[in-house]
C-alpha cells in the first residue's frame, strides 16, 4: 500500500530541514561559461537598440588619485520567459551546461529514459545519509538553461518527469528556487509508486500569488523577489524516515515550463506554419476536444490550451453534467455551467468555432436517469437541450443531439432491454452504465421516438445549426453497424425528423484491427465511398473523436526488433491521420475534424480501458511533452498542399 504525505506541518519540517541542510553544503557555485544546453525555442526578450557609436576623445592623462568607482552590485531585471522546453538530448558534459549538485554526483542516464523522452535522462546518484529528510539533488543554473542571469517564475507551471528506484528510501520529490544564498522551497510531491515514471506539476503562480511555497526563513517580499529573480533551480530527492545510509538515486527528464498571462487571448504567430494557420486560410473546421468537467480536467493545463489555441481553430463545448439526484420538477433543472463557460471564454477569446454536445448519452448518467419513465426522460431531454442551446445563444455552430445510439454488434440500438447488473463491464468504468454497456435508457426496444423527439426539440431552438448524431464504427461502406447506422438516419430524415449528419468517431488502432487486418488504403477507399454515399442522400459528416492509439501489446520494446516494429507503426500512423485529413479536406459535407486529444497525455486514448490498458499512451498528433509527431507533419502536409 502507497503512503501519501500530505499534512503541511510535517513538510515544512521536512524542507525546513533539507534547506539547512542544503545551505550548509553549498559552497558559492562558480557557474561555467560554455554551451548552453540545447533548448527548443525561447520566445525573445525585447529588442535592445544600440546606443550611438561613442568617438573615443583625446588621450587623458591620470589624476594622482582615482576616486574608486562602486561596484554594480544591483539585481538584473528578471527576464520573462513565457516558454521553455529541455530533454537533455544531445549533451555529454553535464556540469559544463550548468548542472551539479553539491552533495552527491548527476550523470546522464541511457538505460532508463520514459516512453516518448528520448534518450537521455538526468540521474542523481550517490549515498543518502541515515537521517531523516538527507536528499540528493540536482542543481541547474538558469544562465546556462536559458542564457539569463535571473528568470522570472512568478507566472510559470513548471513540470517535469521523474523516477524513484524500488526500494529507495526517497520518498519525495521537491522543487526549490535560489538566488545567490537565498532560497524558497517551492513545493513537494510525494505518494507516487516507486519504478514507474511520474509526471510532477507545480502551479508557481498560485504559489507566489499566495505566499504558499512549503518553506524559507525569508520574509514574504525577499521570498517573492528570489521567485520573481530565480537563478537556479534545484529538484531533490528527500527521504522522509530515518534509516542506513544507503547507495541510492533518483531521475528527472523533460523539464519545461509556461507562463502565459492571458490564456484566454494568446498571441497566434502565423509567420510559422500550422495547422491552425492552414486550416483558416483553407476554410476547414480542425479542433481538439477540450474536456472540463468534475471529473476530467484538461482545462488546468496551460501546455493543453496554449497547443490547442495555437494549433487548432475549433474546440468542443458541452458534456454539463446530470443532477445526482432527482429534481422535484424534471421540466424545471438548472444545470451549472460554470466550467463549460470556461471553456466558451477561451474559445471566444481565441477565435475558435465551436462544436456542441446536448441531448442524450448512455453513460455519465445518474441512476434516477436511467431508470426514469417514458415522461421523465422526454421531459429532461427537452428541459436539457432547450437549457444549452439557449445559454450558448448561437454560438454553437453544430450540436451531437445524441451520442452511441446503436449497439456495439451494429444489429439494433442500445435500449432498456439491456439491463444487465452482472454484464463483465458493468461497473469498470466510472460513469458508464451500470446496467451494462449495451443498456440505454431512452430507447425501449426499437421505439426511438424519443431521439427524434430530442431532434424536434434542438430544431425549434435553434433553426439554423447543424444537428447530427455521433458514433463509432459506423465509418466504413459495408460494414453491418455503418449500414445500420446510415439507414437509421435516412428513415428518420424522410419521416420528416430534422437530422442533418451522422458523426463518425474514428478511433483507429494501428496496425488497423481486424479478421484479417484491413489494408490501410482499402480501409480509407471504405470510407471515402461511404462519405460520398452521405453527400449523394444529402447527408453531411463530422469527424468528432479523432486518434490513431499504436499497438504495444505485441512487440517487445527492449529488443532491435521491437524497435523498428514500433518506428513502422510510428510512419503508419502518420499514414493514418494524413489519409483522414485527405478525406475531409477533398470531400465537401465532411464540416470538421476534430481530434480527440491535443497530445498523449496518460489514459486519454479511447483504447486506454481495463479491459484494453496500453502502457503508453501514443494516439495523438503532439507527444506527451507537446512536441509535434510524424503524424503532425503528416496533417500538415496535407493541409498545405490541398
Amino acid at each position: 500500500m502507497r503512503t501519501k504525505y500530505s499534512r503541511r506541518n510535517f513538510v515544512k519540517t521536512a524542507l525546513s530541514s533539507l534547506v539547512s541542510m542544503y545551505l550548509a553544503a553549498c559552497e558559492p557555485l562558480v557557474k561555467p561559461t560554455s554551451t548552453a544546453l540545447p533548448t527548443s525555442p525561447v520566445m525573445p526578450s525585447a529588442t535592445v537598440t544600440p546606443s550611438a557609436t561613442v568617438t573615443p576623445s583625446a588621450t587623458v592623462m591620470p589624476s594622482a588619485t582615482v576616486t574608486p568607482q562602486p561596484t554594480n552590485t544591483s539585481t538584473p531585471e528578471p527576464v520573462d520567459i513565457p516558454i521553455y522546453k529541455n530533454s537533455f538530448e544531445g549533451i555529454t558534459d553535464l556540469a559544463a551546461n550548468g548542472i551539479t549538485s553539491t552533495n552527491n554526483d548527476v550523470r546522464i542516464n541511457t538505460e532508463n529514459v520514459d516512453y516518448q523522452s528520448g534518450s537521455q535522462s538526468l540521474e542523481a546518484f550517490g549515498t543518502i545519509a541515515a537521517p531523516n529528510y538527507s536528499t540528493l539533488t540536482i542543481e541547474m543554473s538558469l544562465k546556462s538553461l536559458t542564457g539569463e542571469e535571473t528568470v522570472d517564475l512568478s507566472n510559470k507551471t513548471v513540470g517535469f518527469y521523474c523516477f524513484i528506484p524500488v526500494d529507495s528510501p526517497i520518498a519525495t520529490i521537491n522543487l526549490v528556487a535560489k538566488s545567490g544564498t537565498k532560497v524558497v522551497a517551492l513545493a513537494t510531491a510525494s505518494g507516487f509508486a516507486a519504478g514507474e515514471w511520474h509526471y510532477q506539476q507545480f502551479d508557481l503562480k498560485s504559489i507566489y500569488d499566495n505566499k504558499a511555497w512549503i518553506w524559507t526563513d525569508l520574509s514574504n517580499d525577499e521570498a517573492r523577489d528570489v521567485i520573481r529573480n530565480c537563478r537556479e533551480i534545484t529538484i531533490t530527492g528527500m527521504r522522509i524516515s530515518e534509516g542506513d545510509a544507503t547507495q541510492t538515486s533518483f531521475l528527472i527528464d523533460d523539464i519545461k515550463w509556461i507562463g502565459i498571462d492571458d490564456l484566454n487571448h494568446i498571441a497566434l504567430n502565423d509567420s510559422v506554419d500550422s495547422i491552425r494557420k492552414y486550416a483558416n486560410l483553407k476554410h476547414h473546421k480542425i479542433g481538439a476536444v477540450l474536456f472540463n468537467r468534475k471529473d476530467i480536467h484538461w482545462f488546468s493545463d496551460p501546455w493543453y490550451l496554449y497547443t490547442l489555441a495555437q494549433e487548432f481553430n475549433m474546440t468542443t463545448v458541452g458534456g454539463v453534467g446530470t443532477p445526482e439526484t432527482k429534481p422535484a420538477d424534471i421540466s424545471a433543472i438548472n444545470f451549472d455551467y460554470t466550467l463549460q463557460d470556461q471553456v466558451l471564454t477561451f474559445a471566444e477569446g481565441n477565435g475558435m468555432f465551436l462544436r456542441g454536445g446536448t441531448g442524450g448519452d448512455h453513460t455519465w448518467q445518474p441512476l434516477w436517469l436511467l431508470d426514469a419513465s417514458y415522461a421523465e426522460l422526454k421531459a429532461f431531454l427537452e428541459r436539457k437541450i432547450e437549457q444549452d442551446i439557449s445559454h450558448y445563444g448561437g454560438k454553437v455552430y453544430s450540436w451531437g443531439v445524441f451520442n452511441e445510439p446503436v449497439n456495439d454488434a451494429g444489429n439494433g440500438f442500445r435500449n432498456r432491454q439491456q439491463k444487465n447488473l452482472n454484464a463483465p463491464n458493468a461497473n469498470s468504468i466510472p460513469g458508464s452504465a451500470p446496467y451494462s454497456y449495451s443498456y440505454s435508457p431512452f430507447v425501449d426496444g426499437n421505439d426511438i421516438s424519443l431521439i427524434e423527439a430530442a431532434l424536434i426539440k434542438a430544431r425549434q431552438m435553434d433553426p439554423k445549426t447543424m444537428l447530427y448524431i455521433n458514433d463509432f464504427d459506423n465509418e466504413e461502406i459495408g460494414k453491418q453497424k455503418s449500414e445500420f447506422f446510415y439507414n437509421f438516419l435516412i428513415g428518420m430524415r424522410d419521416r420528416g425528423v430534422p437530422i442533418d449528419g451522422g458523426g463518425f468517431e474514428l478511433h483507429k488502432m494501428c496496425p488497423l484491427q481486424g479478421d484479417p487486418a484491413p489494408d490501410l488504403d482499402a480501409y480509407l477507399d471504405k470510407v471515402d465511398r461511404n462519405l460520398k454515399r452521405y453527400a449523394a442522400a444529402g447527408l453531411r459528416v463530422e469527424f468528432t473523436e479523432v486518434e490513431c492509439q499504436i499497438r504495444f501489446d505485441d512487440i517487445d520494446l527492449a529488443t532491435q526488433a521491437g524497435k523498428d516494429e514500433l518506428a513502422g507503426r510510428v510512419q503508419k500512423q502518420a499514414d493514418m491521420y494524413a489519409g483522414l485529413m485527405k478525406l475531409a479536406v477533398e470531400n465537401p459535407n465532411v464540416l470538421s475534424f476534430t481530434a480527440w486529444t491535443v497530445a498523449d497525455k496518460p489514459h486519454t486514448s479511447g483504447f486506454d480501458a481495463p479491459w484494453n490498458h496500453f502502457t503508453y499512451t501514443d494516439s495523438f498528433l503532439f507527444d506527451k511533452n507537446y512536441n509535434p509527431k510524424p503524424a503532425y507533419y503528416a496533417v500538415l502536409n496535407v493541409l498545405k498542399q490541398r
